[in-house]
């Protein structure tokens, strides 16, 4: 009997998940993807696949056209049935080369049919996606991160693919947006009503009727990991859950000047002119704190809740919970002014906007990125806004800004704005996790997501502990 040929390892890893899993999965493919490894996954938005036999092609790409294949177990996994048909290719190539062909990544203990139990594995609770990325690379070969790949924005694209437009019914404006667990995009307006919608098919999903009105510069912030949200109230902050149709609601109680940080992630913040408090969006119950600068003007969070950076009128101070070495940059401002904050997704990158000046730093590596001074015809144009900017770090460093509710994209290399054309008049602008959504809502209600291009952040180096 004759040998079918070898073919050529099309990919360097192949990745085998759950859906259930899909947020923490798309993270580690997007960095593997920045960083130059050649990655198989199964988009849900890829048209590669598009009127293929996915029985063939999976089997195909996990018995024969991939160098490495990581899994990644959970209890969703075993029960899903692509999630078997991709494992079984990948054992039995395992079995006839006997070589470390599979990679195991746990999110929990769930028992794997055919996969030996000493095969040593990453535990995805300790670790971030980016990290698990970096170990990835180390395995394949790939010693060196990729610089950060820059948006494909420009005038006559704009923001980028369109992947989905919907409309909030009965819109109470001003509305924020923001991307939440299991790829799914919430808006909230001023009542605290919750619109939410899925990423994967576009269904539009139960969300949370209108209730107390919320302040100005407050607004709802949603958890990338739980489907969660935390709504701010009179020293209270309410984190609702959102299972299903059902609701479960925590009352976690600020005390006096305490208030919410508008940004989440996999955690949220609150903030006093005291102290930053880190909290779990299971029971808001604190996991670490930070002093606050003296004469606090603004405070944002990392999407992974690692690190936190506050400002004052003309000092922008960032913590990182993994050494707690406060990083301080001094930035120029009008007398008196506020500012704003934005960390990267993937917290590598700090944005300041000031009425002056753009600062975007690199906090752990201590780096100035740039900065880009506004010119006055720009300060005027700060100064007369009729609502509250916007500012969103993109990964690299660029920056998306929101103001007078138009969106222009600002770049270190460039001195003029590249204003980027969108329908309405935008209310916020958010996001995703991975970097590679952006979602904006105008006050109208009307809800678009564009598509922007797989991007990432550098890992972080990996962790003996996070292996068993």
């Amino acid at each position: 009997m004759t040998a079918r040929p070898a073919a050529p390892e099309e990919f360097e890893v192949a990745v085998s998940f759950a859906d259930d899993d899909r947020a923490y999965v798309r993270r580690v493919v997007v960095e593997l993807r920045r960083r130059g490894v050649r990655v198989f996954s199964d988009d849900p938005h890829d048209v590669g696949l598009w009127g293929k036999d996915l029985v063939v092609e999976l089997d195909d790409v996990f018995q024969r056209r991939s160098r490495f294949v990581l899994i990644f177990i959970s209890r969703a996994y075993v029960r899903d049935q692509w999630s078997r048909h991709e494992l079984r290719g990948a054992l039995a190539r395992a079995i006839r080369e006997r070589r470390e062909y599979v990679l195991p990544a746990r999110f929990d203990g769930t028992v794997v049919p055919g996969l030996p139990d000493t095969v040593r594995h990453v535990d995805c609770a300790l670790v971030t996606p980016e990290r698990l990325a970096g170990m990835v690379c180390e395995k394949v070969g790939h010693t060196g991160a990729a610089p950060p790949a820059r948006p494909a924005f420009s005038a006559a694209s704009g923001l980028g693919e369109l992947v989905l437009g919907e409309r909030v019914e009965q819109p109470a404006p001003p509305l924020s947006v923001a991307f939440g667990a299991g790829d799914t995009v919430l808006v909230a307006d001023h009542t605290a009503a919750v619109h939410r919608w899925s990423l994967s098919d576009g269904s539009r999903l139960p969300g949370l009727p209108r209730g107390e009105k919320l302040g100005v510069a407050t607004r709802v912030v949603a958890g990338t990991e739980q489907p969660a949200v935390a709504i701010p109230g009179q020293r209270r902050v309410t984190l609702v859950h959102l299972d299903g149709a059902r609701r479960r609601s925590i009352e976690v109680p600020l005390g006096s000047g305490e208030y919410l940080v508008p940004a989440g992630g996999r955690r949220f913040a609150t903030y006093s002119e005291r102290r930053i408090s880190v909290r779990d969006f299971a029971d808001g119950a604190v996991l670490w704190e930070q002093p606050c600068p003296h004469s606090l003007a603004t405070v944002t969070i990392s999407a992974d809740g690692e690190s936190v950076a506050a400002a004052s009128a003309t000092e922008l101070t960032a913590v990182s919970r993994r050494d707690a070495r406060p990083r301080r940059y001094r930035f120029t401002n009008l007398p008196g002014a506020g500012s704003l904050l934005s960390f990267s997704p993937g917290g590598e990158e700090l944005a300041c906007g000031s009425f002056r000046e753009i600062l975007v730093v690199r906090p752990d590596t201590d780096e100035v990125v740039y900065r880009r001074p506004l010119s006055w015809g720009e300060v005027a144009m700060n100064l007369g806004v009729t609502w509250f900017p916007r500012l969103r770090c993109l990964p690299g460093g660029d920056v998306l800004w929101l103001v007078n509710r138009r969106i222009a994209l600002v770049r270190g290399s460039r001195s003029d704005l590249l204003w980027l054309p969108h329908e309405g008049r935008c209310d916020d602008i958010a996001l995703d996790p991975t970097g590679c959504l952006v979602a904006v809502v105008t006050e109208g209600g009307l809800l678009q997501v564009y598509r922007i291009g797989d991007r990432g952040t550098p890992a972080e180096a990996g962790a003996p502990d996070a292996m068993a």
